[in-house]
Parts: structure tokens; sequence; C-alpha cells
């Protein structure tokens, strides 16, 4: 199963000044993305391939970017391919977040040392997961900004994770 599609891409762009309103141009960080989910024979989710590739980077701030998804985390194996050094990100045994009560992955801490590639990050499930317990599209995506883990942006209507401030919230033109 592709998402968005078995031929294309989604694209994700940000306006990285947040919680001002800034220049709403939102190239700051634009990234392409495609989700593959490999099934087995009775179409349940045995892995996961994610891909982001940086399109552009229109602003310098050094963000990270991540997703979370809405799957126990007890599902998951492993998470490879991530570009995380751990100097602002610590990963666990598995490759997700410490500190969350959700399952999220950082793709990478800054996407200045990631521009230009494709990043391919494999998630496996420890057993075949039915797909709905994963959803779709399967991924809440955000930057983290400056480097500060705690100043989480995301889409509209998306929650923090629990390393997300809230003091942002209400500031500026939040």
């Amino acid at each position: 199963v592709y998402t968005p599609s078995v031929y294309g891409v989604g694209a994700i762009a940000y306006e990285d000044l947040w919680p001002a309103a800034g220049d709403f141009d939102f190239n700051d960080l634009v990234l392409n993305y495609k989700f593959i989910s490999i099934a087995n024979a009775d179409d349940e989710v045995v892995e996961m391939i994610a891909r982001f590739s940086i399109k552009n980077i229109g602003g310098s701030l050094r963000n990270g970017f991540g997703f979370s998804m809405p799957v126990d985390k007890d599902l998951i194996e492993s998470v490879t391919g991530t570009q995380v050094s751990g100097d602002i990100v610590s990963l666990d045994g598995k490759g997700l977040e410490q500190g969350q009560e959700k399952t999220v992955i950082i793709v990478f801490e800054d996407a200045f040392l990631s521009d230009g590639e494709t990043i391919e990050v494999l998630i496996k499930f420890v057993e075949p997961t039915d797909p709905e317990k994963i959803g779709l599209p399967p991924f809440d995506p955000f930057i983290f900004i400056g480097g500060d883990r705690s100043r989480e942006l995301h889409l509209g209507d998306m929650e923090p994770t629990d390393l997300g401030g809230s003091e942002f919230f209400g500031v500026d033109q939040d």
C-alpha cells in the first residue's frame, strides 16, 4: 500500500517562525514523502518504508523533522535509517524517541545535514499488524525549530508530542 500513491509523492511545507506569523512563504522546510506498507498474504502489515527528501530549505534555522504514528509502541520491533546523532534527540533501543507516550520517529535532527538526500526509514513490526491499527495516512508530521526540541510545529489540529512545549501556545500569532 502506497501513501499518498504508487505514482507520486506528497509534500509538506513549513514556516519556521512559529508562533510568530512569519512571512507566510512556507518555504523554510519543504519535504516530499512516500510511505510503503508491506503486507503479508493476510493483508497484515509486517513492515513500512518511509521515504523523505528535502526539496527546499528557505530559512536559516536548523530544523529537525519527525512524525508520530497512531500505533502502540509495543507493536514496533525496530526503526532504522534515521539521521539522529543524539545531540538533540535521544532514541530507545528500538529507534523510537525516548520520553514519548506516543510512537514518535525522528527522521533527522538538522535539515542542513540531510539536504539533498533521500532518507529511507524502515519500520519493522513485532508481528503482522492490522492496517487499521496503523491508520492512513500513517503519520502526524512535525518539525522542531532551531534545535529546540520543545518547539514543535504540527499541521493544523494535530497534538504536540510529550516533548512539545506548551509555552508557545497563545504567543504572538499562534
